[in-house]
């Protein structure tokens, strides 16, 4: 390995790892995990090694994966666990079914097993690849390319390979005479990872020159992220500073975000709902969106924030009969001056606006329901939103969106994650 200055000791080492640790390595007989199962069969104690193996039964070529696995591991003192599968690689969600059958193995293994974690065989190579194809799909993710540690499916997997390239690995297996599966398949130039593998990333100085454009990409990425950390720990998301960030600052907020909320483990998902929440904060319409049966983005004249599911209630009526504060359920009213209000006789009550409601006092506009709309009470609140109305059923008093004397409650609390992001709960009941 002089080449490539690669050890993988001192790799393993930096990564938290040592020689009495018990690790599983993730094994397919290719050339890449074959020579990460050699060096760690060399670093880590006797016993201390577990091997899982996926057989996905998806080519003609399968036997003789299969011989070269079983043939490798024979008479080491390896631990070794197989999972079978029927998979077909031409499938177009091959990948993704495949990866998460494995990992969801590796985890039962791990936890199982008490491991420290998966070893599996990225490489500079890969690196590269994973970089370019996210800049391919635009994708907003907290570090480009692969990282040396991540935490998948609740275990941790460690990367050891990424310093060294592929051509390393190949060179180092063929000097020592080691035989190792070469999977025809991933040859395939319908595929959109394979065809960056065979194209731009086919000699060592593209796969270098494309790691040197990942570094220095990656400053700019890092200072997005920064302003968009910045912004998701505000208290209150408001549209005209949100609207100074940069398009790719918003997407990174919103991805972050929505992270935190639904969960990091179906990255397609939080990409997906990141792009609907963009295109929905576009809109200047004060409205509601719901991104699953627990958590909606609220959006008023002003503001815009994540919260649970508001329970409708339109049918409530507090009558009043004398001066002072009140508190009805998420309704306060402070009432200690009824002049403010133009009170002539009470009682009085609080009702819910309905369409066709007017407005008895000489307010810019005679309609309930129209003077809420131009006041930029929102979409989602009209249909229960409280006003003041006299004995005969006409408004006298309808508390403008922000109100600080009458006015529906709002908590701010934080979710169970332990985020500075401030959710907003409406609590109707």
């Amino acid at each position: 390995m002089e080449k490539s200055n690669f050890s993988f000791d001192k790799r393993v080492e930096s990564l938290g790892l040592n020689k009495s640790d018990k690790v599983l390595i993730a094994y397919s007989g290719g050339g890449d995990s074959t020579f990460l199962l050699m060096q760690a069969l060399n670093y880590f104690y006797d016993g201390n090694i577990y091997v899982a193996y996926v057989d996905y039964h998806d080519s003609e070529y399968t036997p003789e994966e299969e011989k070269i696995v079983l043939d490798f591991i024979r008479d080491k003192n390896i631990q070794f666990f197989r999972k079978d599968v029927y998979l077909s690689w031409k499938e177009s969600n091959f990948e993704a079914r495949a990866r998460d059958i494995r990992y969801k193995f590796f985890k039962d293994i791990v936890l199982k097993e008490n491991l420290k974690g998966v070893l599996v065989a990225h490489h500079a190579n890969d690196d590269a690849e994973t970089y370019l194809f996210q800049k391919s799909r635009g994708s907003i993710t907290d570090e480009l390319g692969l990282k040396s540690i991540s935490i998948l499916y609740g275990i941790s997997v460690y990367r050891p390979l990424l310093p060294i390239k592929k051509s390393d690995i190949i060179k180092y297996l063929n000097d020592n005479g080691i035989i190792y599966f070469d999977d025809p398949t991933n040859k395939n130039w319908n595929r959109s990872r394979d065809r960056l593998r065979m194209s731009v990333l086919s000699s060592d100085d593209n796969v270098d020159k494309t790691l040197e454009q990942r570094n220095r990409d990656s400053i700019k990425n890092d200072e997005e992220i920064e302003k968009a950390n910045e912004f998701l720990n505000k208290n209150r998301y408001e549209f005209k500073e949100y609207r100074k960030l940069s398009i790719n600052i918003q997407r990174r907020f919103l991805y972050k975000a929505i992270q935190i909320l639904i969960g990091k483990e179906d990255n397609d998902m939080v990409v997906s709902t990141m792009n609907i929440c963009f295109e929905f904060l576009k809109s200047n319409r004060t409205e509601s969106l719901k991104l699953n049966d627990e958590l909606y983005l609220y959006k008023d004249k002003d503001e815009f924030y994540f919260g649970s599911p508001i329970e409708l209630n339109d049918s409530y009526s507090f009558e009043i009969d004398r001066p002072g504060i009140y508190d009805f359920n998420s309704i306060h009213l402070d009432l200690s001056n009824p002049s403010l209000y133009k009170i002539n006789k009470f009682p009085v009550f609080i009702k819910a606006v309905k369409k066709g409601d007017m407005i008895s006092t000489d307010l810019e506009c005679k309609d309930g329901w129209l003077c809420m709309k131009k006041h930029g009470v929102p979409t989602y609140l009209r249909g229960f939103y409280p006003a003041l109305y006299n004995k005969e059923g006409n408004i006298i008093y309808l508390p403008f969106y922000g109100d600080d004397k009458f006015y529906i409650n709002v908590s701010r609390i934080y979710p169970k994650q332990k985020v500075l992001i401030s959710l907003i709960y409406f609590l109707f009941l």
